[in-house]
């Protein structure tokens, strides 16, 4: 990754910074060591996770991932990045990897398959439950890319989601890892649950 694109993922974690810093001194000033509405400490916890991803996001960019972001003249947007990644079979139960193995012709069977992994994914707290979804158009977006101008020769998009962004992403197409996963999220077990995309269905 370029200096340039260091400096300027750099100048991205710092401007979300700033916002959530602005967020904060509203709410003080309307209250906030008194105690303040549900829709304000949502906001802030949504605004933090922002900061969060754009922190994780410049790590992404130093460990040599493709870190990509959107923004007007005032402020962050929307940020994703992407990784390489595989499906493989030491890393899935039997029933499920034979259901992965038959998406392909037998001359195509082996022990895994490219992927491309979503690492990060954030929409600032002021673009969020608009009419237009902005999560939704990052997802879009990667998916078209994928299938336009593969370079990795993938045929699925992984990603690891938050208990909490999995209905998201089973609106945008993306299906549990296996019954495992599945049980995994109904059961509120762990941080994250393994999900994936295939490219098959929109090409």
């Amino acid at each position: 990754m370029t200096d340039d694109a260091k400096a300027a993922t750099a100048s991205v974690l710092e401007r979300a910074a700033k916002e959530c810093a602005i967020l904060k001194e509203k709410a003080k000033a309307e209250g906030f060591k008194e105690g303040y509405d549900e829709g304000k400490r949502q906001s802030l916890e949504k605004c933090s996770k922002f900061v969060d991803a754009a922190a994780q996001l410049l790590a992404d960019i130093n460990s040599h991932k493709d870190a990509y972001y959107l923004e007007n003249e005032n402020e962050t947007i929307l940020f994703f990045s992407l990784s390489n990644d595989k499906i493989a079979a030491m890393e899935l139960n039997n029933n499920f990897w034979r259901k992965i193995k038959n998406l392909f012709p037998h001359s195509k069977h082996r022990k895994d398959y490219p992927a491309v992994k979503i690492g990060r994914l954030g929409v600032n707290v002021n673009y969020q439950h608009q009419e237009k979804s902005w999560g939704s158009f990052i997802l879009n977006y990667i998916k078209q890319w994928m299938i336009t101008e593969n370079k990795t020769g993938c045929r699925f998009i992984t990603v690891d989601a938050y208990q909490s962004a999995v209905p998201f992403y089973l609106k945008n197409g993306f299906l549990f890892m296996g019954q495992q996963e599945r049980l995994r999220y109904e059961s509120h077990v762990g941080d994250t649950v393994a999900m994936y995309f295939d490219l098959m269905q929109i090409v």
